[in-house]
C-alpha cells in the first residue's frame, strides 16, 4: 500500500499573555498546510476567529458555513469579506480547551489558482460549524495572520495553534 501524505508541524504557538494576532511566516516546500487551533476569548460573546494571507485586507474573500447546535442548524454566505472566517458563529469560548479548530489550506504555494480553506470546528456546548473560504488571489500564501473579530478583541492566554505541512507521498 503507497504511503499516504505527511503532516510535518512547522510552528507551534501558545499563549502566555493575550495577544491582538499571531502571525506564521515561515513555511515553504508543502502542498499544502493545516492549522490546528483551540482558541480562547477574551469577550465570551460575539467573538470569532479568522485568517489573512499575505497582510491582504482588502475585500477580497468568501466565506460559505454551514452549522447547527441541538436545537437549530444554519448558514451563511459572505462574498466580499476582508478576512477568511474560520469561526464565524460566535462560538469561541472563554475556557481553554474546549473548541477544536481545524483548517485546510490547499495549494497554498500555487501562483495560478485562488486559494481555498476548508475549516471544521467544533464544541457541543455551543456549535459545531464547518466553513468553506476562499481567498481571491492568485499570489502563493507567504505569511498567515490570525485574529479575533473585528473589533480587536485579543487572543486569550492559553490559546493553542500548530501550524503543519503536508508533503506528498
Amino acid at each position: 500500500m503507497p504511503a499516504g501524505p505527511t503532516y510535518e508541524p512547522i510552528q507551534s504557538q501558545t499563549l502566555s499573555s493575550n495577544q491582538s494576532s499571531i502571525i506564521f511566516n515561515s513555511f515553504s516546500g508543502y502542498t499544502d498546510l493545516v492549522l490546528v487551533s483551540s482558541p480562547v476569548s477574551t469577550t465570551g460573546s460575539n467573538t470569532y476567529m479568522w485568517l489573512r494571507f499575505n497582510g491582504d485586507n482588502s475585500s477580497s474573500y468568501n466565506l460559505v458555513s454551514m452549522r447547527g447546535n441541538s436545537s437549530t442548524a444554519g448558514g451563511t454566505r459572505v462574498s466580499t469579506a476582508i478576512v477568511n472566517y474560520i469561526c464565524y458563529s460566535n462560538e469561541v469560548p472563554t475556557v481553554a480547551g474546549r473548541t477544536t479548530v481545524i483548517t485546510n489550506i490547499m495549494n497554498y504555494s500555487n501562483s495560478t489558482t485562488y486559494k481555498h480553506t476548508l475549516t471544521r470546528s467544533n464544541d457541543a456546548s455551543l456549535i459545531v460549524e464547518a466553513l468553506l473560504g476562499v481567498w481571491r488571489n492568485t499570489a502563493p500564501i507567504t505569511s498567515i495572520t490570525v485574529g479575533m473579530d473585528a473589533s480587536g478583541s485579543p487572543i486569550a492566554t492559553g490559546s493553542t495553534f500548530t501550524l503543519y505541512g503536508i508533503k506528498a507521498a
